[in-house]
């Protein structure tokens, strides 16, 4: 089910019907570099492949710490960035490979700001935790949801995160102060995904 709120297992990954082989296990998440150039896939088998959109051909492999959880690209293209189930968040150079980061975080789920400088993760703690990607500090902690952290979003000018639960609320911080400035019960049950629009307008859910 779908939606829309008002702000005032597979062992490949399938690109327009062709398969992208090579992960031993199910790819639980994907990622594609702002570009278009390059997708991003993070797997169970505790691996996170480049892939070329062009081509197919997987053109860079990352080993991970665990099975991967949440990928997720830095808006300057430079960065992958993902969460593994041995509550580690690591962060590779697309260019170069090597690791920029890692630290410790429950990380089910995970954005990045949009001026690339922030991780923000949620996960089985029931908070969200904003990083600093350069240096892998943590600078702030929402507190609210009452159960793990399932999904997050982030609005388009950076200023929110929008969060949903297993407790089945969808809250919305200020990244600036750490407020907690808008919530609602989502649905009857866990909200699994969150959209925001390219206005910022409305957040959509689904469960």
């Amino acid at each position: 089910r779908g939606h829309t709120h008002r702000m005032s297992s597979a062992a490949s990954v399938i690109l327009h019907n062709r398969e992208l082989e090579g992960h031993a296990g199910a790819a639980w998440c994907v990622a594609i570099t702002p570009d278009d150039q390059w997708i991003v896939s993070g797997s169970r088998d505790n691996t996170v492949r480049v892939w070329s959109l062009a081509t197919g051909k997987e053109v860079r492999r990352f080993e991970a710490h665990g099975g991967v959880l949440c990928v997720a690209v830095t808006p300057d293209g430079q960065h992958a960035v993902w969460g593994s189930d041995d509550s580690t968040v690591q962060a590779r150079s697309l260019c170069g490979g090597d690791e920029v980061r890692m630290w410790r975080a429950h990380a089910s789920s995970l954005v990045i700001t949009p001026d690339s400088q922030h991780v923000v993760t949620g996960g089985m703690d029931t908070h969200v935790h904003v990083w600093s990607l350069a240096t892998g500090a943590e600078l702030q902690v929402f507190r609210g949801h009452t159960k793990a952290v399932r999904c997050l979003t982030i609005t388009p000018d950076g200023q929110h995160v929008v969060s949903g639960g297993y407790d089945c609320a969808i809250c919305v911080w200020s990244l600036a102060t750490g407020e907690k400035v808008r919530e609602w019960a989502s649905h009857d049950e866990v909200s699994f995904s969150l959209a925001v629009t390219s206005n910022g307008q409305h957040v959509v859910s689904g469960s």
